[in-house]
């Protein structure tokens, strides 16, 4: 009926699953389809927990189609019996941001979930930039365009970095977050095998000074129809000229080049809890909040 391939969501695929699932370890797919919709989702088994997903930002239902909530509801009721049938005591899904559903697709998952007995354990708040034609420098205060227009006369440059330097790039990070109070839970050894696994979806973008000085920088993970930054930093933290409004006004050409739809920033929260500075900067980038749910059932 349907030309389409699931999953499509990279947190989804095979090649994502050998980068962080162990050797051996079961992943559980579930599909279904009616005649004008069709939905997929995977979890995998975290002891007594059935997680979908497993280890990633999120997970949840894909699907193809209007979303029916008959289609949902036979889903979730497999779901349910076969983490009852694994001794699971709940089961937990992180549905994808709101920017990657319909309106429609939102408002009938919503409803199977609480129809199936979930319950929402927090709501994160994910920003994004939708892609256009339109130059992404446009969108921005004009006092900040000019900043970002100042650096590039002053020698300011993007590269994508080429063979980078991983254990220098992770220390960055590393400091970054533990300055900040933010915790770190990918371990060198798991950031670089990312990279060796999967290059094709890793890539880190890298702000040059005049002086060819790396003053910030992002990795970031395609994700089929967007690129998601999972890490940003900023070694230039206090000078007037913040090289991040260039980094993304950069990021944002990028996905303009490679037809992308989407520059997703990310969550500004943790399990619900705001970071108020990192909201306000999110929305300063231009960037778009929508809701990023997980959901939650305990079984008897």
């Amino acid at each position: 009926m349907f030309n389409y391939t699931f999953p499509k969501i990279y947190f989804n695929t095979p090649i994502f699953l050998r980068q962080i699932m162990p050797a051996g370890t079961p992943a559980f797919d579930f599909q279904a389809e009616e005649e004008n919709s069709q939905a997929f989702i995977r979890f995998g088994l975290d002891e007594v927990i059935f997680r979908s997903p497993f280890k990633a930002t999120f997970g949840g239902f894909e699907g193809l189609g209007e979303l029916t909530p008959t289609l949902l509801q036979n889903l979730l009721l497999q779901i349910i019996n076969k983490a009852k049938e694994l001794g699971c005591t709940q089961i937990t899904i992180t549905q994808s941001p709101n920017c990657y559903l319909s309106e429609s697709q939102q408002a009938v998952l919503q409803q199977a979930y609480s129809d199936a007995g979930f319950q929402i354990a927090y709501i994160d708040t994910n920003f994004h930039i939708p892609v256009t034609s339109t130059p992404y420098i446009d969108s921005l205060q004009p006092r900040t365009a000019q900043r970002v227009r100042q650096q590039i006369k002053l020698g300011y440059e993007v590269v994508k970095v080429e063979q980078p330097n991983l254990p220098w790039f992770y220390e960055q990070i590393a400091h970054n977050r533990h300055s900040k109070g933010r915790p770190l839970n990918q371990s060198l050894a798991a950031f670089e095998y990312a990279f060796a696994q999967n290059p094709d979806h890793y890539a880190i973008f890298s702000v040059l000074n005049a002086a060819k000085e790396c003053v910030a920088f992002s990795v970031c993970t395609h994700l089929g129809t967007s690129l998601y930054t999972f890490y940003t930093v900023n070694l230039a933290e206090g000078e007037s000229l913040n090289p991040l409004y260039l980094l993304h006004n950069h990021l944002y050409s990028y996905c303009q080049e490679q037809q992308l739809s989407m520059l997703d920033l990310g969550i500004a929260t943790d399990k619900g809890i705001e970071n108020k500075g990192l909201i306000n900067f999110k929305r300063q980038l231009k960037a778009i909040p929508t809701k990023k749910i997980t959901w939650i059932k305990h079984l008897s």
